[in-house]
């Protein structure tokens, strides 16, 4: 059997209770309210791009099930969301095919991500939005808390400032679609992280009494979305921040999302 409209409802459930049930409370960024972030942008990408329906659906599994593995462990939890995945697809009857493909794309997210088929492109894409996303600073609010609990790693401002400047700069969208349309935001974000570190530098060299170092601001860059992708960034950056508390009773509207309803967000959202 192929994955279809039933089976991706399914995994919503599932993943949903999986995650509720056994993700320490310490995940404070990767949880269910990121699993559910990245589900509603590989939806909001297949439309973009025009995936198909069935290839739509096997990825709207993976993204469900991308992040389960952290249940388990920190390191290559992609491994332990992959065999998750397989054995509730098997239990389904779902084609070994298909399986393959939900797997492969949950093992592509691993980083540095290496992605090779399309599919594999888009979900790790749909991952690493956040870096594009006008709430950036905010999940890397999160995610530095999240280290804090989870693996002990405590940063100080200009540290943490800096470890983010080198990944977002070392960090390149695989989609055609991606690298088009989301570098510009994501060099935005970029930007603002080099001016917190730039503060962060002129005010010890007050407090030292030497004159600070200028740094190297990231190239400003001039293209200009189009209206239809300032939209998507909207909505994907409103959405993270209200779906933490409301993601047990959304995950299965965000489904449901189509292109007619992509088009309509685009319509009725003011332009800039």
């Amino acid at each position: 059997m192929k994955i279809n409209t039933e089976i991706v409802k399914e995994s919503a459930r599932f993943v949903s209770d999986y995650l509720s049930r056994n993700l320490d409370s310490k995940f404070v960024y990767h949880n269910l309210s990121h699993t559910t972030y990245v589900v509603k942008t590989v939806d909001i990408l297949c439309a973009a791009m025009n995936v198909n329906n069935h290839q739509k659906k096997m990825l709207l599994v993976a993204a469900w099930f991308h992040d389960v593995g952290y249940t388990q462990q920190l390191d290559h939890h992609e491994m332990v969301g992959a065999t998750v995945a397989e054995k509730f697809l098997a239990e389904k009857n779902i084609d070994k095919e298909d399986i393959e493909v939900v797997t492969s794309c949950i093992l592509s997210t691993h980083c540095p991500q290496k992605p090779i088929e399309r599919l594999q492109q888009i979900l790790c894409d749909a991952d690493m939005m956040h870096l594009s996303d006008k709430a950036f600073m905010d999940a890397s609010v999160l995610l530095r808390k999240e280290w804090e609990l989870t693996r002990d790693r405590k940063y100080s401002d200009e540290e943490w400032y800096d470890l983010n400047i080198q990944f977002v700069s070392s960090h390149q969208y695989h989609t055609s679609f991606g690298i088009k349309n989301f570098e510009s935001h994501k060099n935005k974000n970029l930007k603002r992280l080099s001016s917190k570190l730039e503060e962060i530098t002129k005010s010890k060299a007050r407090d030292n009494g030497t004159k600070p170092v200028p740094d190297i601001k990231p190239k400003k860059n001039k293209e200009r979305l189009e209206r239809g992708v300032e939209t998507l960034f909207r909505t994907a950056s409103s959405n993270h921040m209200r779906l933490s508390g409301m993601a047990d009773n959304k995950a299965h509207i965000l489904l449901t999302l189509t292109p007619l309803s992509f088009q309509l967000f685009c319509q009725f959202l003011p332009r800039k």
